[in-house]
């Protein structure tokens, strides 16, 4: 489909790229295909949060992630990972206003997100959730909500640090568009505004 229609699918993978790095192996021409690429995975200088290294998704299929990263060809690639994502933090009052903007989706998520918090606080001690996935989906609709900083980059695929994506210094690889800071209210609002529009 991409090659039929190019430039006008934006992707916002939001879990291990497996299926990425797939359509690229079939079709080195996929990403170029794209208008944009939107991925939420890795970490530039935040470090891990399924290990001290390794953001979890890349950590799920480094090598998915290292192809993904290193596609040959055009097309925008921008990476959504831990730098920006824990900088975006819901709490208790924020699921409260969803449930009230959106009876149905905005109380199914503030029950979820219950469950979500809890889990952060057993971790953290603070009783908020990080926005991860759905900062991904911002960005694809709204990237001027972040700051960005072109970076070529790879993943370590074996050893200790396995899932760590890094920078690369041979030159080499694809320049993509790493987000290192965020409007995180302007995030969390529009969050809030998609809740809305689904009540």
């Amino acid at each position: 489909m991409a090659r039929e229609n190019p430039g006008v699918f934006t992707i916002c993978a939001i879990g291990p790229l497996t299926n990425i790095a797939k359509a690229v192996t079939a079709d080195p021409d996929f990403i170029g295909n794209l208008k944009r690429l939107v991925i939420m995975g890795g970490s530039l200088d935040a470090g891990g949060n399924i290990t001290p290294h390794a953001e979890a998704n890349f950590w799920n299929d480094p090598h998915a992630a290292d192809i993904v990263l290193n596609a040959p060809g055009g097309g925008e690639v921008v990476v959504v990972g831990l730098d920006v994502t824990t900088k975006i933090a819901f709490v208790p009052q924020d699921f409260a206003d969803l449930a009230n903007a959106a009876p149905e989706t905005g109380a199914f998520l503030q029950q979820i997100g219950d469950f979500y918090m809890r889990f952060y606080q057993t971790v953290s001690g603070k009783l908020h959730c990080y926005l991860h996935d759905p900062a991904a989906v911002v960005a694809c609709d709204t990237p001027a909500h972040f700051s960005v900083k072109d970076v070529r980059l790879g993943v370590v695929t074996s050893g200790e640090a396995v899932g760590q994506m890094v920078r690369r210094s041979d030159g080499e690889g694809r320049l993509c568009k790493v987000c290192i800071d965020v409007d995180a209210q302007a995030v969390v609002d529009q969050f809030k505004q998609y809740t809305a529009l689904n009540p």
